[in-house]
């Protein structure tokens, strides 16, 4: 009986380790974003499933950055818009956001858990966007239903993109 627990005492540690890399290893968030490439401004306006914990619970604040400042491996420094920079429309049913994107930024409209070897930018059952609408000089883009979440294109394991150009 002795010998089993210092067994156990020598190897529990070592077998949590690796049961904790394993476990976290397997999935990575992924951010849905918005790329302006444009060389004028553009109006995005999104429909994000409500949440009894508030407004933007389920997508989380928009958050822009510098197009060029995109990282494909994940942990992108994204600023998050303060409330005088996107308007939140009052809704029953859906949070309906608005953001005004300049040339050559990017807008974060959710970050999703995701598992890494995942082909598709699907999102799956819990994405919380229902809508997208981008309107610029080279015209509009509409994205409703299961196209607002299968419409990005995968750019990397941990960024999924819709350009306007």
């Amino acid at each position: 009986m002795r010998v089993i627990a210092k067994t156990w005492k020598r190897i529990w540690l070592p077998l949590f380790l690796i049961h904790l890399v394993l476990y976290t290893g397997c999935s990575a968030y992924t951010d849905f974003v918005v790329v302006n490439e444009s060389d004028s401004s553009l109006e995005i306006k999104y429909k994000v499933k409500k949440s009894t914990a508030g407004p933007l619970a389920t997508s989380g604040v928009p958050a822009a950055i510098e197009a060029s400042k995109l990282r494909t491996y994940g942990g992108t420094p994204w600023e998050k818009l303060s409330p005088g920079q996107y308007q939140l429309v009052d809704d029953p049913e859906v949070d309906v956001v608005i953001v005004r994107l300049e040339p050559k930024k990017a807008l974060s409209l959710t970050a999703m858990r995701s598992e890494r070897d995942d082909p598709t930018c699907d999102g799956g059952p819990g994405f919380p966007v229902t809508e997208i609408l981008i309107n610029g000089a080279s015209g509009k883009l509409e994205l409703t239903g299961d196209r607002a979440r299968t419409g990005f294109s995968k750019s990397s394991r941990a960024l999924c993109v819709i350009t306007y150009k």
